[in-house]
């Protein structure tokens, strides 16, 4: 699925959901996520360092 609209994220937020996204994808009864965020691929580095 490709989102029409993307909601741009940076700082905490980005990390926020970077630990939902996690979080659901680790669960045992989740099947597919989906998600219209867009993070930098800076910031992408700043949050996995």
């Amino acid at each position: 699925m490709i989102p029409k609209n993307t909601v741009k994220l940076e700082g905490k937020k980005a990390e926020q959901m970077l630990k939902m996204m996690d979080a659901l994808d680790d669960h045992d009864d989740m099947q597919k996520v989906y998600a219209n965020f867009d993070i930098t691929e800076d910031e992408m580095i700043r949050l996995s360092a």
